[in-house]
């Protein structure tokens, strides 16, 4: 019996309205916002944009997206759920004044969230400051995130 060295090519799929791809853009300052979302949808994205943290959780709610495109972060591409609810998370927690502590085992995108949250506070024109509190004693640790007591 002799079998073909290469099968024919699949058929291509029938577009759907969700092979394109979605992108959340988050931005505060309305014209890059408006700017970013043109551009990406003149490449052929179906984009939804926040300028604030409570617009883009909101989005998040009501839709799932593909990338989620940010100022001052790399994009986030293909959001698994639970990645997508700690974004969410973030993105909430970007619109309260209160300092905010990520915790999380290495590698699990800690510094990446926090990024997010600086990008789309009201500091974002702040610096941010990244801070390994691995290489800090637990003695020094209040004392060099919350300033000393005398």
């Amino acid at each position: 019996m002799r079998t073909q060295p290469h099968a024919p090519p699949p058929r291509a799929a029938v577009p759907t309205a969700r092979s394109v791809v979605q992108v959340l853009v988050i931005e505060r300052d309305a014209a890059l916002r408006s700017a970013r979302a043109s551009a990406l949808q003149r490449d052929g994205y179906a984009v939804t944009a926040a300028g604030t943290g409570a617009e883009a959780a909101a989005a998040l709610d009501r839709q799932t997206f593909d990338v989620l495109s940010a100022a001052g972060i790399p994009d986030v591409v293909g959001v698994a759920p639970a990645f997508r609810a700690a974004v969410g998370l973030a993105l909430r927690a970007a619109d309260t004044p209160s300092p905010v502590c990520v915790l999380g085992e290495s590698g699990t995108g800690k510094e990446l969230l926090a990024r997010l949250i600086h990008a789309t506070s009201a500091r974002a024109e702040g610096p941010f400051v990244v801070a390994n509190c691995t290489a800090t004693a637990d003695a020094r640790l209040d004392a060099d995130l919350f300033g000393y007591r005398h």
